[in-house]
């Protein structure tokens, strides 16, 4: 079985969606490694139980207010937690929405519909089931929730096995290592794609956090 973690992000242009499917039998040691990473940077002042949050990292924000002058430990941080998410090699998908015009909620109904359309398809390829995991918002669990559930039961009726289970977990992403990367993800996506107000330093390490994840990415859906 596959753990499909996720996780959201945008801003005024888009919404985004990144999942990344970890192998059952590599998930006890993503969530080790994800875990230890606070506590290699406690002598700067950052807590042991720092939730790896991809906008904290930077703009050393919440937990990583400590590293403020430190971009360049703020970077390790993520590179470790998406150099844990690359050993297990992974499958990734990012969908995006445009978000002119509509409501959040909406845009987020929109990517997880065309997130499953991609989970789907290469769980049928590899023929492997996948349970999904979303980081908890308050407002749109239970329609979240009720979108997979109507996904699984059109594949039913078309006669098609699903392959996504039809019950999503819903977790906080504080205590969830999985979707705290797929956080990562997410957020450096966005970073690259809209190119706005990012200078040469900053665009080339972003790059380099990129080319860590790039070749498991099996689905990008863009707005």
């Amino acid at each position: 079985m596959l753990l499909g973690y996720s996780d959201e992000t945008y801003d005024e242009i888009s919404y985004w969606f990144a999942v990344a499917m970890v192998p059952e039998r590599a998930d006890g040691d993503l969530q080790r490694k994800v875990t230890n990473i606070p506590s290699r940077f406690r002598h700067h002042g950052v807590p042991a139980d720092a939730e790896l949050h991809g906008y904290d990292l930077f703009h050393s924000g919440g937990a990583w207010e400590a590293l403020g002058d430190w971009p360049l430990l703020r970077i390790h941080a993520y590179k470790l937690g998406l150099r844990a998410l690359a050993e297990t090699h992974p499958y990734i998908a990012l969908v995006g929405v445009n978000r002119k015009g509509i409501k959040l909620a909406d845009a987020r109904a929109a990517a997880v519909e065309k997130l499953l359309v991609c989970v789907e398809n290469e769980c049928a390829f590899i023929s492997e089931r996948a349970l999904l995991i979303f980081d908890e918002e308050r407002s749109s669990t239970r329609a979240l929730a009720a979108t997979v559930r109507k996904h699984h039961r059109s594949r039913l009726a078309t006669g098609l096995d699903p392959y996504i289970v039809q019950e999503p977990l819903i977790v906080e992403s504080h205590h969830d290592p999985g979707v705290q990367v797929a956080d990562l993800v997410a957020f450096l996506h966005l970073r690259r794609s809209a190119r706005r107000h990012v200078n040469p330093r900053e665009a080339a390490a972003n790059e380099k956090l990129w080319s860590l994840v790039a070749p498991f990415i099996g689905c990008i859906v863009a707005p």
